[in-house]
Order: structure tokens, then C-alpha cells, then sequence
């Protein structure tokens, strides 16, 4: 698949699906966020998995490493600032390896985002687990439906 990930959501009715953190790190606004509510509510689904970076779990100044094996990947965080205040959601300047140059991500506040889906979704289980691959400084949400 080509293209943005809510446009393909919005118009696909995939039963189960996951969104990698190299897709959530790049939404940048909110309204994306509010995007995704509105995919999630228009077509039914089983479960919904999103890997997201952990704001809480990137210290300013410090080396964070990653992943594992030759995904393996080094990174400092330069600076951040608020985004997003409702869905907790903060840009991210880091510089690592890949890029070798500086670049933006988002990384949101796991709880405020947690608890903003869970208002957005009635109906929908919104959990937030450890991260996918252990060490990463990101977090993973669940969402699925409420059952009866």
C-alpha cells in the first residue's frame, strides 16, 4: 500500500490493523488524531494496534538506544515543546544515525492520549502496553470493541 494511512482506513474495512511508529511519529497534528477516530468509527474492527513514541521515555541530552539486531539505532533527543495539549502529543528534534541529520517526530504523553481515544471511541477498549520491541522508548495502544 501507497499513500497516506487514514486515507487508505477511511476507505478500506480491514478487519485488524497496525500502525508502525515510523507512521504515528510522523502525525504531527492534531486533527490527524482526530482523523483516526473518525476511520475507526466508520468501519468496524476487531482490534487496532498502534506503536507510538513515549514522550515520558525520551530524557533531553541523553543517548537512547533501540530495536534490536541490524535494526538496531542510536539517537539523542535535542529539544521539544507541546503540539497537541488535548491529545498530549509533543514534537520531537532528535538526531541519530538514520537520519545522520536532525529531524522532527511526535511522541505523545501515553496516559492523556489513552484516556483522550477512550472519551473519542465509546464503544472501544483503549489500552496502553509496553512497548512492541523491548527498550524502545515508545508505548503501544490497543483498541478494540467493547464486548456486551
Amino acid at each position: 500500500m501507497h499513500g497516506d494511512i487514514l486515507d487508505v482506513l477511511a476507505e478500506t474495512p480491514a478487519s485488524c490493523v497496525a500502525i508502525s511508529c515510523r507512521i504515528s511519529a510522523n502525525w504531527q497534528q492534531g486533527e490527524q488524531l482526530a482523523r483516526l477516530v473518525e476511520v475507526i468509527l466508520r468501519h468496524p474492527r476487531l482490534r487496532i494496534v498502534i506503536d507510538a513514541c513515549d514522550v515520558e521515555r525520551l530524557p533531553l541530552s541523553t543517548r537512547i538506544v533501540s530495536g534490536s539486531g541490524r535494526h538496531q539505532l542510536a539517537w539523542q533527543t535535542l529539544s521539544r515543546h507541546m503540539l497537541e495539549p488535548e491529545w498530549g502529543m509533543h514534537a520531537v528534534h532528535w538526531r541519530g544515525e538514520k537520519p545522520d541529520r536532525p529531524a522532527w517526530v511526535s511522541a505523545c504523553e501515553p496516559a492523556t492520549l489513552t484516556r483522550c481515544l477512550a472519551r473519542q471511541l465509546p464503544g472501544h477498549e483503549v489500552r496502553c502496553l509496553p512497548p512492541l520491541i523491548p527498550q524502545d522508548p515508545g508505548f503501544t495502544l490497543v483498541i478494540t470493541p467493547r464486548t456486551p
